[in-house]
């Protein structure tokens, strides 16, 4: 019945001043829709594993979500007549319907995540998520290929994206890789433009998409020929927001 709803999952832990940060940042920020923010990962007896900085502008977060779910679904706040209007979560998907439903929201409002530590989320092999991995991950990356296709109103082939999730099993053909990278490059000079970015973050956006690159080429077994080729595109596309931005 809230303005705002707050996302929890049952194992996880809330820490005292969670809500007051997200609802004082929402009640200030009225073009944000959803608002996520940094964890702490802990075992089953609540020791802590690892601590995870997940600070990013809303921009970051579109470019992120064509390629994988950046936002821990029990760190988040939303505004629910957003949810709402979105049609809410697709109950059709066991997994992944917080990944399908950020997509959704990115074209209504914008999403970020703070810097502050507001949510203990608890990994464990028995945990839910752990458990369905396998069958989580495929439809993961279905939302990922819908997303895409969406944003670029084109059919994006299955096998093009799992390379970009770095799932696809056999080694990738040399014209697989070039056409992965070029979706690559394509995203992100679409996302610069639509948005009109200027200078710092147009950068910021083409060195995640030459990472991405970096990482596939060092993820598959290519040949040297084409893999001194991929890797010059790769270092290209860093710099190729040269010819795009706003100063």
């Amino acid at each position: 019945s809230g303005e705002y709803i707050a996302r929890h999952d049952a194992d996880d832990i809330s820490l005292e001043n969670r809500l007051l940060i997200q609802k004082s940042y929402l009640d200030t920020h009225g073009h944000v829709g959803v608002v996520g923010s940094s964890n702490i990962y802990i075992n089953r007896l609540g020791e802590t594993i690892s601590t995870v900085n997940r600070e990013s502008s809303d921009i970051i977060n579109r470019w992120r979500l064509f390629f994988f779910n950046p936002i821990m679904h029990s760190s988040v706040m939303y505004r629910k007549n957003i949810i709402v209007s979105l049609g809410g979560y697709n109950e059709n998907l066991i997994h992944s319907e917080d990944y399908d439903l950020w997509c959704k929201a990115s074209e209504k409002c914008d999403i970020v995540q703070l810097a502050e530590v507001l949510v203990k989320f608890r990994k464990h092999d028995l945990s839910f998520s752990q458990k369905h991995i396998k069958r989580g991950t495929e439809q993961s990356i279905l939302v990922s290929k819908n997303h895409i296709s969406k944003f670029l109103n084109k059919e994006i082939p299955l096998e093009i994206v799992r390379i970009l999730r770095l799932n696809l099993k056999q080694p990738p053909r040399a014209d697989q890789l070039i056409e992965t990278f070029t979706l690559i490059e394509s995203l992100t000079i679409k996302l610069v433009k639509n948005h009109r970015l200027k200078f710092k973050i147009s950068r910021k956006i083409f060195k995640l998409a030459s990472n991405l690159m970096f990482t596939i080429i060092s993820e598959y077994q290519i040949s040297r020929l084409n893999k001194m080729h991929l890797i010059f595109k790769a270092t290209t596309t860093k710099y190729s927001f040269l010819k795009l931005i706003r100063f």
